[in-house]
């Protein structure tokens, strides 16, 4: 009687592991194929894994970034840093960060413009690291600034339009404008030159 149980529990057992490997490579696949760039910390803030979108993202080997602390490897110290670290505690609380919009340093020494979210990896209510997701948001900040410069632009050419309309002084008009144009383009000099 014995053996058909102890049989029957090996086989249990074997599914079991069967079952747990398939979910264990499904969850690597999708932290390894993310195309957000992915990281895992201990609870020192020191990187255990690293995805490849993140290692493309901030141009780091592999072995570069394993074991190195997060708070410090993008930041190179100063302001970045002190927010860096003060993200890392929100999450060493069990706080969920969601989208915060910063900046980190690569490899190369650019800084690029990143959205970060962190959460909490907790086990049996003890804080043992947490999951960072880095998203690059250099293309939203560049049309960000297409169409603020737009607007500003609009702005100027209406406002020349409306003294115009007034019938302010057509020279004070034109001297004024310019000198927006010019901050606007941040140009040194500006000038209208007229033929007849």
């Amino acid at each position: 009687m014995l053996v058909p149980a102890l049989y029957f529990n090996d086989k249990l057992l074997k599914k079991e592991i069967s079952e747990l490997r398939k979910e264990t490579e499904h969850l690597e696949k999708l932290f390894e194929n993310s195309p957000h760039g992915t990281i895992l910390t201990n609870a020192k803030g020191e990187i255990l894994r690293a995805n490849r979108a993140f290692l493309r993202m901030f141009g780091y080997g592999r072995d570069e970034v394993k074991g190195k602390e997060i708070d410090f490897l993008l930041t190179k110290g100063g302001t970045l840093q002190q927010h860096a670290q003060n993200l890392t505690r929100i999450t060493t609380l069990g706080g969920v960060i969601s989208e915060n919009e910063t900046s980190r340093v690569c490899k190369d020494g650019n800084v690029i413009p990143v959205s970060i979210s962190g959460f909490p990896l907790m086990i049996n209510g003890v804080y043992r690291g947490s999951y960072g997701i880095y998203t690059d948001i250099s293309s939203r900040k560049e049309n960000e600034n297409i169409i603020r410069k737009h607007l500003k632009s609009e702005e100027i050419i209406s406002s020349f339009s409306a003294q115009l309309v007034k019938g302010q002084e057509v020279e004070n008009v034109i001297y004024t404008s310019l000198h927006e144009l010019r901050l606007f383009l941040n140009a040194r000099y500006m000038a209208i030159f007229l033929f007849s």
